[in-house]
């Protein structure tokens, strides 16, 4: 469903509700106040959230929206009848959504046929709300004034240019005809790619070699779009749907069943291989956790999420749930008969991957020594997305069959700035020399070990470092899959000799100003 699609893109906000202060105070306002466990957790989560918000630290203060939104899910489980929720998949015509920010009880009901554009003041272009919005079509725009939100009220006709990041309050009557009439422009321009995206694919070719424009997806329906799309495979499948879903812990049998459906709808009705699926291994932690981990991994807050217990250093805390998952990917993969390849997110270390890779040669010797089916051969990679990954690129191609490069968090980590932060959104750009740099050092620590090397975040659909990336030796570009199109026209008209001179050149500049100027007019 597009609620499936949409919860894996966000992939979840905090589960504070995990954090043993708040349960052990709502059980204390049960035993000495003799109130329900509805009443006290709403009022224990309120006093906490309330906490966070006064410390005055932006970190904090988006935590406490975290606790609203997980308190406010179980409250509807506690009592339903109660909890009055927004019901966006009960749209029947087209809105603007304008909120503080979207939780997951709110995106899991998105549907693009009933939501016309999004505004918040919370996040960034980088933030799991744009990159949905990206996937789905629908039009963006992060960063509005608190003034602006409070001026708006229900019912109130507005008109959004998310291009020039503009939103019209009552527009006039000359922005509600220039609007529309981009707006049936591009409408046309999307039918008409997706049209052509269904057609045989011009392939990109530089050098010699051939550069594979890949998709994104996190559920059933991105697959299918994904497919419609002309892409060539699946560069990145995001797991966790298939937790960020429910409020329980899905067994080893629904997660095939799950995984099946998402490889199915990718496949098709064609009896042919289809390109690559690269499937992420969950990827949760303090700072995107899942609602169906709540009973596995109680934990306190931690103050530095993104630099916790998340990625693949929570899977081998809890090495059953990566084996159970690795389980059920293999079996599935074996049933659709698609080619699997299997991704480990956030490792930082070697003995990180050699452990992981052990726990995954582990599960599928087991499964065939069970007689049960699995792929005949298994490609096991991970993604780089901090500095140290990337400082021993050429020591973990040792270990890994391949490289995929998560641009957003290696943008994040390498610069110390959060994406969502607009107080620090001029650190946070896709063409810091820095961050090109290191892309370029993992590039070439995996040509000299025969190893694939890709790139899966926003990076990948920007027309302005699509090029880049491919000059600087990327084998694939895995991306949104309406971006395709656009992304594989470009890639076919780029002269080589100048891009390889661009890319030569970039390698010596300083600036942001300085990349931005040399990458301009790639194509003949």
């Amino acid at each position: 469903s597009a609620g499936e699609a949409e919860a894996a893109i966000f992939e979840a906000q905090a589960l504070m509700i995990q954090d043993s202060a708040l349960r052990d105070a709502a059980l204390e306002m049960i035993a000495q106040q003799h109130v329900d466990a509805a009443t006290a957790l709403a009022y224990t989560g309120e006093l906490q959230a309330t906490t966070l918000e006064q410390i005055g630290d932006d970190l904090f203060a988006g935590r406490a929206a975290d606790v609203r939104d997980v308190v406010g899910q179980a409250l509807r489980s506690l009592r339903p009848q109660n909890v009055q929720s927004p019901d966006l998949g009960a749209l029947s015509s087209p809105v603007i959504l304008v909120a503080r920010n979207l939780t997951p009880s709110d995106t899991a009901q998105l549907r693009p046929t009933t939501v016309s554009g999004i505004c918040t003041i919370e996040g960034g272009p980088t933030a799991h709300a744009a990159i949905l919005a990206r996937a789905l079509g629908i039009p963006a725009l992060a960063g509005l004034s608190e003034a602006a939100l409070l001026a708006i009220r229900s019912g109130d006709e507005l008109a959004l240019d998310a291009d020039a990041g503009l939103l019209y309050h009552h527009p006039s009557s000359e922005v509600h005809t220039q609007l529309a009439l981009r707006v049936e422009a591009q409408q046309r321009q999307r039918a008409a790619n997706k049209l052509a995206a269904q057609q045989p694919q011009t392939p990109v070719l530089f050098q010699g070699r051939r550069v594979s424009l890949l998709a994104n997806v996190g559920s059933e329906v991105e697959a299918e779009a994904a497919r419609q799309w002309g892409a060539e495979g699946i560069g990145l499948l995001r797991t966790e749907f298939l937790f960020a879903t429910s409020v329980t812990l899905p067994d080893e049998n629904e997660q095939k069943r799950r995984y099946a459906q998402v490889f199915r709808a990718f496949k098709g009705d064609t009896a042919k291989k289809v390109g690559p699926i690269v499937v992420r291994t969950l990827d949760a932690g303090a700072d995107k956790p899942l609602p169906a981990l709540h009973a596995v991994l109680g934990s306190a807050i931690e103050a530095n999420p993104a630099l916790g217990l998340r990625g693949i250093r929570l899977s081998l805390a809890h090495q059953e749930l990566l084996a159970q998952q690795l389980s059920a990917l293999l079996q599935a993969a074996a049933e659709v008969d698609v080619e699997l390849h299997i991704m480990f997110p956030m490792i930082t270390t070697v003995e990180e991957l050699r452990t992981a890779r052990s726990i995954f040669d582990r599960v599928y010797e087991d499964l065939r020594q069970h007689g049960i089916a699995v792929p005949a051969h298994v490609p096991v990679g991970i993604m780089v997305e901090v500095p140290a990954a990337a400082i021993m690129a050429s020591e973990l191609a040792e270990l890994a069959d391949f490289f995929s490069i998560g641009a957003n968090d290696l943008l994040q980590y390498t610069l110390a700035a959060d994406r969502t932060n607009a107080s620090v959104s001029y650190l946070y750009q896709s063409m810091q020399p820095a961050v090109l740099q290191l892309i370029r050092r993992i590039a070439e620590a995996g040509r000299r070990a025969g190893k694939v090397v890709a790139v899966c975040g926003e990076m990948a659909g920007d027309t302005r470092l699509a090029p880049l990336l491919m000059g600087m030796g990327v084998d694939e570009l895995s991306m949104a899959p309406p971006a395709l199109p656009g992304i594989r026209n470009i890639l076919t008209s780029i002269s080589a000799r100048k891009l390889l001179e661009t890319v030569e050149r970039i390698g010596h500049l300083k600036t942001v100003a300085e990349v931005e100027q040399a990458s301009k007019g790639f194509a003949r």
